[in-house]
């Protein structure tokens, strides 16, 4: 059976936002610090992308990061949907991030790589 690239994509995008969209209680929430991100730099983070919704820029997003297996921030703020989903793992430091954006075009703002940059600068082991 072939399976093609993009199929496969989309099932591990899909593997990975569910289990960030998870029940609350059934995944471990982490005091950033715990797993080596900045609980301060990650409030940037958060402003950053609140910033846009107030802005109208985007409709909504899921935002989540995760490390060693805990989740550090999660935010879900506006509408969200598949438009400007983005999303990288780090098996050197243990990272798994996901954004999820509704914006057209998906490249819009650079917000994804504002986000991953802004992810890795709170990064403080």
């Amino acid at each position: 059976m072939h399976i093609s690239k993009r199929l496969l994509l989309l099932f591990l995008i899909q593997l990975s936002t569910a289990s960030l969209a998870a029940p609350p209680g059934s995944m471990e929430m982490a005091i950033p610090e715990d797993i080596g991100f900045s609980s301060a730099r990650l409030e940037l983070v958060n402003q950053m992308l609140s910033q846009h919704i107030e802005d109208g820029r985007i409709s909504g997003l899921v935002a989540g990061v995760a490390r060693h297996g805990k989740v550090a921030y999660l935010q879900s703020m506006g509408w969200s949907g598949s438009l400007g989903t983005f999303f990288w793992a780090d098996p050197e430091s243990g990272t798994s991030v996901v954004i999820m954006l509704q914006i057209q075009p998906a490249e819009a703002y650079n917000i994804a790589a504002k986000f991953k940059a802004m992810v890795y600068q709170s990064m403080i082991d």
